[in-house]
């Protein structure tokens, strides 16, 4: 498994698994610390296929394609001792206790950032503003990413005004800044942080607010924390990211 699509899957299994291994009885970081001596933090996690990748793999299921066989459902993020452990003992690892244990360490994952939101996401949301309005100060060319939802449609369904969505408008010309800086962190975890965030403070918000309009401006107010001219246009622009691009105003 190489290649954007590779790299893309592996980002999305070590987010899910938040730095952890999957193994209930293992949860060693996945990730090691640099040292004093001057060796850098490196990725030592690996992902383990479900159903084997080769004929005489262990679990391999000659009825899956290749792309099923590689794809996220298939893989589990584990550390390499536990990679051995599972393919030395496929009879005890099934293909049904293994996507039963990846289902319940990416619930709990979710579930402890969820709690403590406010301690992870933020400083993380700060760094994409500080960035986007470097970037805005730098001559840039004017572009968008491909949507990749109906936004018209969205719009409607959040009952967004005229004005609301000439702003949206405006920061999807600028969004690229935010999708660039995500794709390309070294932190694997960073988009799931900031999604997670992200959606659950919607999700607070819109018990307190019933207008669409009123509910979006809520959440520029707190991407942007009243920090300004520059931050309130960075904080347009992430918004924007969110709304256009991931699960946020989705209910």
């Amino acid at each position: 498994m190489g290649g954007e699509l590779g790299r893309t899957v592996a980002k999305i299994m070590f987010a899910k698994s938040g730095d952890r291994c999957a193994m209930p009885d293992c949860r060693k970081p996945l990730v090691i610390d640099k040292t004093p001596d001057g060796d850098s933090e490196a990725l030592i996690g690996e992902l383990a296929h479900i159903a084997g990748l080769n004929p005489g793999s262990p679990r391999y299921d000659k009825k899956m394609s290749d792309e099923e066989r590689n794809s996220v459902d298939n893989l589990i993020a584990v550390c390499p001792s536990c990679h051995s452990k599972i393919d030395a003992q496929p009879k005890m690892y099934t293909v049904e206790k293994l996507c039963k244990i990846k289902a319940e360490h990416e619930a709990c994952v979710r579930d402890t950032l969820e709690k403590c939101m406010h301690e992870i996401t933020f400083p993380e949301l700060d760094k994409v503003i500080s960035h986007v309005i470097t970037r805005l100060a730098e001559p840039v060319e004017v572009s968008t990413i491909t949507p990749v939802v109906k936004l018209h449609d969205k719009i409607a369904k959040n009952m967004l005004s005229a004005w609301t969505e000439y702003l949206i408008s405006v920061g999807l010309t600028q969004v690229k800044l935010v999708y660039d800086y995500i794709n390309e962190s070294p932190d694997a975890t960073l988009s799931y942080k900031l999604k997670t965030g992200m959606v659950c403070e919607y999700e607070r918000l819109r018990r307190k607010k019933s207008n669409g309009d009123d509910l979006f401006n809520a959440m520029w107010e707190l991407v942007s924390k009243g920090g300004g001219a520059k931050r309130s246009v960075a904080g347009l622009i992430v918004l924007v990211y969110f709304f256009e691009a991931c699960e946020v105003f989705e209910k």
